[in-house]
């Protein structure tokens, strides 16, 4: 898929309490390999974007999110 996964709508992906996919990492779910699990991520390793809540699983994803989060954010 070019430029990576898309979701069909913000609801699957927006809630009003808690982070964006219930937590799930999404710079660490750009790079699974298909058919892979997800990475949960983690609340103390969290960044805002525009309305939304993003949980990372480590430090170094949530430098990669904040350094280029348009890329990583779930495009719907």
């Amino acid at each position: 898929m070019v430029g990576g996964p898309r979701f069909s709508g913000a609801d699957e992906c927006a809630v009003k309490k808690g982070a964006v996919l219930t937590g799930t990492d999404v710079v660490a779910y750009r790079q699974l390999a298909p058919g892979s699990p997800s990475a949960d991520g983690r609340a103390i390793h969290h960044s805002d974007y525009g309305d939304f809540s993003f949980n990372f699983a480590d430090n170094d994803n949530l430098l990669l999110f904040a350094a280029n989060a348009s890329y990583y954010a779930p495009q719907w």
